[in-house]
């Protein structure tokens, strides 16, 4: 490196250094003023809502995980006895030595198709041989 480049690499260091150590005065303001506000009653009420309101949010249950528990509740105390036939086409899948990949419909080595009944979650797994006449005596939905 030569002289010149070397004094103005030294320059540009210095003056991010310079720069640092503003930035780092400012912030120790700014932490000051903040342990200054922090002693001050509103703001620790104002501290302590927003971690209950952050709690209660974190606590409370989508809609989806609502159904899903109710379903299951359901369904372990034996209340459902049958299912409309409903079912929701979850892919085709093959099989590769200890894996199962899902493909595309109409993969040439595809081995099964697997179902899910909307009702009771029970998954099915139909081979693909028996599509036909498995989607043909119940409603699948795509």
């Amino acid at each position: 490196m030569n002289k010149d480049l070397l004094q103005s690499f030294r320059d540009v260091y210095f003056k991010k250094i310079a720069e640092r150590k503003q930035k780092s005065a400012e912030i120790e303001t700014l932490l000051r003023r903040q342990k200054i506000l922090e002693n001050t009653l509103i703001v620790q009420n104002y501290i302590e809502l927003l971690q209950t309101i952050e709690k209660a949010m974190l606590e409370m249950e989508s809609e989806e995980q609502i159904f899903l528990h109710t379903m299951f509740d359901f369904q372990k105390k034996g209340l459902f006895d049958s299912t409309n036939n409903i079912l929701l086409y979850d892919g085709t899948f093959i099989n590769d030595q200890d894996y199962v990949i899902m493909v595309e419909r109409d993969y040439p080595n595809a081995e099964f198709d697997k179902y899910i009944d909307i009702e009771s979650s029970e998954e099915l797994y139909i081979p693909v041989e028996d599509r036909e006449s498995f989607e043909g005596s119940h409603k699948v939905v795509f």
